[in-house]
């Protein structure tokens, strides 16, 4: 493959938007494995994860079974997928105060609904409805399996997350996992 074929050089010729998914895979792995270059190993990689889309749902432990992804690609493609996601929030979005249940929609939905797994956040704001920090306490394939990471209010302060108020954000994929179909809820949880 000549310099100018490379995906790295076509970015930097033609902007990111010009590379097909497998040229975008490739930049983000970095390296194929024995016997298969970077290249193939994207196209397969997609072809049997089913697309980008299906392979930003998976989680660190299933995309370190494919072959060719070993933990450090896992991380990378994750840490990827996530500032992605990241990146489509607007900065305005990301400082403002919390004031509604909009307010929360817009600054985690699109975050939340993209995850094919059921998530649990506790957010601690201050008396303006400012973000004062965030964590994900709990996280299910099936909602009826929740692993928890953290569950109480004395475990939430000892992590510097207690504050006047804390607001609760769960998403829930249904059935058809799809965002379309991913719901949001909202609530108000003392501390």
């Amino acid at each position: 493959m000549g310099s100018m074929d490379r995906p790295r050089e076509r970015v930097a010729r033609l902007g990111a938007a010009a590379l097909a998914d497998p040229e975008v895979l490739a930049l983000i792995l970095g390296t194929g494995q024995a016997g298969e270059d970077v290249g193939s190993l994207s196209i397969r990689i997609l072809k049997d994860a089913g697309g980008l889309w299906a392979l930003a749902r998976m989680s660190v432990a299933e995309l370190e079974r494919i072959p060719g992804i070993g933990p450090a690609k896992a991380a990378r493609l994750a840490a990827a997928f996530e500032a992605g996601s990241r990146g489509l929030m607007s900065p305005d979005i990301a400082t403002a105060p919390l004031s509604s249940s909009e307010m929360v929609f817009l600054r985690y939905g699109r975050r939340l609904m993209s995850s094919p797994i059921e998530r649990f956040f506790v957010i601690s704001v201050d008396a303006k409805n400012r973000v004062r920090a965030e964590r994900e306490i709990a996280r299910a394939a099936i909602p009826s399996r929740v692993r928890r990471t953290s569950s109480s209010p004395t475990d939430w302060s000892r992590r510097g997350l207690c504050s006047t108020s804390a607001s609760s954000i769960t998403s829930s994929s249904g059935a058809e996992d799809t965002p379309a179909s991913a719901t949001l809820a909202f609530g108000q949880v003392p501390l």
